[in-house]
């Protein structure tokens, strides 16, 4: 099994997750012979674009034989979805959590973690090759195999613990969904006030890239930067119509200020 080139694997879950790398996973040559979801419909949905790959609604890969289980399922779930999951005694299970340890797999022998650290839209792949995957096993060859998988596909694979992979999670939480929900506020903004959107959309697309060219410490601009107190003050009295946002707002730009002006 651990010589293989390609591995016969078996997902539980049908998120967004989930879908991608199974069409990956087939794409780069794998074989995806289940996906497994408690609404078969679910499963369907995405077996339909898939060769081979069989919908079922209970997590028993016994007649799949599979080299890999993929858990991509809510991290609240992945320990109870572990304990119904029956495979053959030389099938590795993984999950794909950022945050949850490969030990809540356990009673399986064989388990670790396959994290790709990226966002994933149904019907819209990342980049696989600009993906990290962070992988994590208590057994040597698992890792190997896991390595393997992940490179497979394209992306840059990397050991990492539960400890430290919690900790960028984190990290990766403020840079990716925190700033997709800026822009989102930003467009609400815009749109009460019968704004284009399209204006801004410059700004934001240069702003992340002077983040990620300069460094986010050179490229900081704005207001709460220069230490502009009285177009804050304006800013956050035009904001009161919604107490959430405006305190949003003051929250991030003190941060500013208390960052550049200390």
């Amino acid at each position: 099994m651990f010589g293989n080139k390609y591995f016969n694997i078996c997902i539980v879950g049908t998120g967004n997750v989930a879908q991608t790398l199974a069409l990956t996973l087939e794409e780069k040559g794998h074989t995806v012979s289940a996906i497994c979801s408690r609404q078969v419909e679910r499963a369907q949905s995405i077996t339909k674009s898939l060769y081979e790959a069989e919908p079922v609604t209970e997590p028993d890969f016994r007649t799949f034989d599979p080299d890999i289980v993929i858990l991509a399922v809510k991290d609240d779930a992945i320990e109870e979805v572990a304990q119904s999951v029956v495979v053959p005694d030389d099938t590795i299970i993984v999950h794909t959590s950022g945050v949850r340890s490969f030990t809540e797999l356990r009673p399986h022998s064989l388990i670790g973690v396959f994290y790709p650290l990226q966002t994933f839209i149904k019907n819209n792949p990342p980049h696989w090759n600009t993906t990290p995957i962070l992988v994590e096993s208590d057994n040597k060859e698992v890792v190997g195999k896991l390595i393997k998988l992940g490179k497979s596909i394209g992306g840059r694979v990397e050991e990492m613990s539960s400890e430290k992979r919690a900790k960028i999670h984190v990290a990766a939480v403020f840079a990716s969904n925190f700033t997709n929900h800026m822009i989102r506020i930003s467009k609400e903004l815009a749109k009460k006030e019968k704004i284009d959107f399209e204006l801004i959309k410059p700004l934001i697309r240069q702003s992340i890239d002077n983040g990620l060219t300069l460094g986010p410490e050179k490229a900081q601009t704005g207001p709460a930067k220069r230490g502009d107190l009285e177009t804050l003050d304006k800013h956050f009295e035009s904001l009161k119509f919604d107490e959430d946002i405006a305190e949003i707002y003051r929250l991030i730009s003190q941060h500013i200020l208390d960052t550049y002006t200390s």
